[in-house]
């Protein structure tokens, strides 16, 4: 009986040792699913980035075919006005 309880009370300790270990050190960093928060900031910040982007890509893009049709001779968008890009470097 004492073996068992031994073992018992060591698998337990040992366990509990590895817990504490990995959720109060770094090593929480390769358990998968968890990020620190400057990672969920900077993804954050790169989804942000991201959109702005392809929508300032596709407003240029509106811009540039509305010119083009223009040149060719065309009417242009009778919808609405369309804003040329705008020179901001953000």
């Amino acid at each position: 009986m004492n073996l068992f309880v031994g073992m018992s009370t060591a698998i337990v300790s040992l366990t509990f040792l590895v817990i504490v270990l990995i959720f109060f050190t770094p090593l929480r960093e390769y358990v998968p699913g968890y990020t620190d928060n400057q990672t969920k900031r900077n993804i954050r910040y790169l989804l942000y980035k991201t959109d702005s982007l392809e929508k300032s890509l596709q407003a240029k893009e509106s811009y540039y075919k509305n010119l083009l049709n223009i040149v060719n001779g065309g009417t242009g968008i009778s919808e609405g006005n369309i804003k040329p890009p705008s020179n901001s470097n953000n």
